[in-house]
């Protein structure tokens, strides 16, 4: 079991044992690694707005410009498509 333990992350362990000393109804201090890493805030992660996913930059290739501007058409245009958007017709069979 000790094995198991020690094979635990160092954060996973100290919290078993913060768990155990709740059990245990000690009050022993905490060590000194889990006062440090409460006093450093945690790094904020970056997420992309779904709205920026859809804007038109000058470096997308042509096929991605479509797509973005269909994508960002409301349901009540699609039955008066610009001509650029269109289906282009299958090329006839000889």
């Amino acid at each position: 079991m000790i094995l198991h333990f020690m094979r635990l992350p160092p954060d996973v362990r100290e919290e078993v044992l913060q768990i155990l000393q709740m059990l245990m109804h000690k009050d022993l201090p905490l060590p000194r690694s889990a006062e440090k890493k409460n006093s450093v805030p945690p790094p904020v992660k970056v997420q992309t707005v779904p709205e920026d996913l859809l804007t038109i930059r000058p470096d997308d290739p042509p096929g991605l410009k479509r797509l973005k501007r269909l994508a960002s058409l409301d349901t009540t245009q699609l039955k008066h498509l610009p001509p650029d958007l269109q289906l282009d017709p299958p090329p006839e069979k000889n």
